[in-house]
Order: structure tokens, then C-alpha cells, then sequence
């Protein structure tokens, strides 16, 4: 389907020929390699050299990521990572990588979101595969307001200690080289796009936001092909009515998640110390872990081979075979055996303490209340519910406003926590 997509687009010549000829390459050989994974090096971000004109500056929506803890339980488990660190860390790396997105100049309004938005210039999705104090594996997947897909790729780094002593909240995480790789591959895809295509991407996601408030009204300024791919078949007039009450409630809209997205800063901010905190400690359990464990399997093997010897002694001895000796192996080797199941259970102890680590951060991490424009809201596990209920409020707004007949039923939000 990607390289059917950008053929497509290649043969419309909505792409310049040069994107699509390295887009098309790298898809053809992702297509044979299967989802192409970046072992991330030390990575430097990349800063805008000079102001990008505000026309040709795109906003990104990141959304919540998928925490992957029922695709892989059992990997999660053998980490020692508990559902409640994955679910704060679902947040924690979207409000990550925001923050460095805004350090670079790249881009727009940069927000967090709990839910894809049909009016997004840029969104950026991700599941966690894998994460701990000493690897991630995260796959993000980035598409603009056509839907057309940018990029979908799997980052991995794995760190050491020393990672942990030059990091700073909202500027440098211990696996920062992997969130300016996924910063610098959203740039890299951007600057082989034309002005005129950045703005076609603009003038799309306000006719999504249009069409998704007024599929009364708008939807005819649009057509999707099989892929969900957009196109803009014609343009409302340049002062239409209805348009300028679109584009002020989408700026209600806009003042809503950006209160949201504070929430989510604050929430990151409450997050660093003790995340931080588990991580690193992570990383010294896993590494004690496996010392204890190499020490272990090292002397239970020697107890077992003075086990074996003793008895080889003594077939190959026979009679003449010393009983001491023979009794003195064989006991140094159980007792070999015993110290390597002692050290074993040692091993377990510091498996127990990242299991308890993860549990008290649980606590730790306990989601905030926040109230917006007096009402109540809490971006618990009804985050994505709060935002759906937020978009029927809007286009309640505006049916109100305009006077417009509802294709379907809008309820008002009646539940204060949304």
C-alpha cells in the first residue's frame, strides 16, 4: 500500500519528483526487509538555521501513544515492568518529544493530544514495544492532513549509566538521541516538500476540520481514494461566511488543547524525578542481576564437573580409590551447587525490587485534575472519551451558531469530569 500511495501521488505530481524518488527506494526496500528499524546512535537534533515564514510552518499533533502491554505481557513482565509505568510512559514520551520538537524552530504549535484530529497539519502516532531503563524500542508512524503517510519506522536504543548523568527535564532525556532521530526524520521528510505543498497541507487540514464539524457543509470540498488519501476538489470563496465561523470555533478548538497539553507538561513534569529514578535504578538491578546470575551458573557448572570427576575417580580408580577424596569432591561440589542456588536466589531478590519499583511508581504517577473553562475535567483513562465529548460540544457551538440543521444527533456534555 506505501508504495502504491506514493506512486500515485507520484504520477499526479503532488510530490516533487526527488521526495518520491527517495521515498519510493526506501519503501521498496522496507517492502523486502520488512518495518525498517534505526539503531540509534548519538544523534543531534536539527535546529532551523534561520525563522521559517509562518505560511510555511506546520503544527504537529502528537498523539498518546499505544503502551503495547497486551501485545507484549509477557516481554513486559520478564522486564519487570509494571502496566502503570507504561501507561504514565505512554504520555511521558509524546510530552518528551514535543518538547524537543519545539527546541528545534521546525515546526508550529507542537500539542499532545489523547486522540487522532481530523484537522491536524501533522500527526505523529506511536506504540512502546519495548521500554526500561536500558533499552527502548518505540514505532512511530507520522501522516499529514491528507492522510498521506510520511514515514512509519521502529527506533531502538539501548544505554548504559553514564546516560543518566548528563540529563535536564524538557531538554535532554537519557534517550534523547532516539527522540532527535524521530525529530530529524519529520524534518527530513519536510524539506522535500515545495512551499506550495506545504501549504496544500495547511489549506487540508482546515478543510478536514470543516468537513468533520459540517460534513453538511463541507464535505463536498473533499474525495478520499481507497486508501484514505484526501484531495482538495475545489476551495470555498476567500471571505465564505461559513468558513470564517469554522476557523473561529477551530480556535476554540485550539485553546482547548492547548489546555489539555498543559496538563499533559504538568503531568510530565510531576512524572521526571521519580521516572527518572526508576529507570536508573532499572538499569542497576538488570546489570546486578546478571553479574549475580554469571556467578551463579559458573559455580553450580564447577560443582557439577567436581561431582562428575569424583565419579569418573572412582571408576577409573576402582579399589584403589580413596574414599576421602572421593567423599571430599563430591561434597565440595554440592556445596559448589548450593552456593550457585543461593547466588540464584539473590538474582530473584533484585528481580522482586524492580517489580517493586514498579508498582510504588504506580502511586507515583496517579493521573491530575484539571478544569477547563469551569468545568471539572480528568484525563484518567477517559482522556480520549473527554476529547471526543469536547469535539460534539464544538459542533454544538457551532449548529448554534450558524443555525444549520444537525445531520446527527449532538448531546451536551452533562458529566463533569467529561
Amino acid at each position: 500500500m506505501w508504495v502504491s500511495l506514493c506512486l500515485r501521488r507520484w504520477q499526479s505530481a503532488q510530490f516533487p519528483c526527488v521526495a518520491c524518488g527517495a521515498l519510493i527506494s526506501s519503501l521498496l526496500l522496507a517492502g523486502c526487509s520488512g518495518l525498517p528499524t534505526e539503531n540509534v546512535q548519538p544523534t543531534p537534533a536539527l535546529y532551523a538555521e534561520q525563522r521559517i515564514p509562518e505560511d510555511l510552518l506546520l503544527d504537529v499533533d502528537i498523539e498518546v501513544f499505544d503502551p503495547g502491554t497486551k501485545e507484549n505481557k509477557e516481554e513486559s513482565l520478564e522486564d519487570g515492568t509494571h502496566p502503570d509505568i507504561r501507561k504514565a510512559e505512554a504520555r511521558y514520551i509524546p510530552a518528551h518529544l514535543k518538547q524537543t520538537l519545539q527546541l528545534t524552530g521546525q515546526w508550529g504549535a507542537v500539542r499532545v493530544t489523547p486522540a487522532k484530529s481530523a484537522g491536524a497539519e501533522v500527526s505523529l502516532g506511536g506504540t512502546i514495544i519495548k521500554s526500561n531503563g536500558e533499552e527502548l524500542v518505540v514505532e512511530v508512524e507520522a501522516r499529514d492532513a491528507s492522510g498521506a503517510p510520511w514515514f512509519r519506522k521502529r527506533y531502538k536504543a539501548k544505554i548504559e549509566q553514564n546516560a543518566y548523568t548528563d540529563v535536564q527535564k524538557g531538554y535532554r532525556d537519557p534517550f534523547q538521541d532516539l527522540y532527535n532521530a524521530i525529530g530529524n526524520d519529520l524534518v527530513a521528510y519536510r524539506e522535500h516538500l515545495q512551499p506550495s505543498e506545504l501549504r496544500r497541507i495547511r489549506t487540508m487540514a482546515k478543510l478536514r476540520f470543516a468537513a468533520e464539524l459540517a460534513p453538511d457543509a463541507f464535505s463536498g470540498y473533499l474525495s478520499s481514494d481507497n486508501d484514505g488519501v484526501y484531495r482538495i476538489d475545489r476551495l470555498p470563496a476567500a471571505q465564505d461566511p461559513m468558513m470564517q465561523r469554522v476557523l473561529r470555533v477551530r480556535e476554540r478548538d485550539y485553546m482547548f488543547a492547548d489546555s489539555v497539553n498543559e496538563h499533559y507538561i504538568l503531568y510530565y513534569d510531576d512524572l521526571w524525578a521519580p521516572y527518572l529514578s526508576w529507570r536508573r535504578s532499572y538499569l542497576e538491578e538488570a546489570e546486578a542481576k546478571r553479574e549475580i546470575q554469571g556467578k551463579a551458573r559458573t559455580r553450580t557448572l564447577l560443582g557439577i564437573a567436581s561431582i562428575l570427576g569424583a565419579i569418573a575417580y572412582e571408576l577409573t580408580a576402582g579399589n584403589r580409590a580413596s574414599s576421602t577424596a572421593t567423599n571430599v569432591m563430591v561434597l565440595g561440589g554440592a556445596m559448589a551447587i548450593k552456593s550457585g542456588i543461593d547466588v540464584g536466589k539473590e538474582a530473584q531478590i533484585h528481580a522482586d525490587a524492580i517489580q517493586e519499583l514498579g508498582q510504588s511508581f504506580g502511586a507515583d504517577a496517579a493521573p491530575m485534575v484539571m478544569e477547563v473553562e469551569g468545568r471539572v475535567v480528568t484525563l484518567r483513562g477517559s482522556a480520549d472519551e473527554q476529547y471526543r465529548e469536547w469535539r460534539r460540544l464544538l459542533r454544538a457551538i457551532f449548529i448554534s451558531e450558524t443555525g444549520m440543521p444537525a445531520s446527527g444527533e449532538v448531546k451536551s456534555p452533562t458529566d463533569e469530569r467529561l
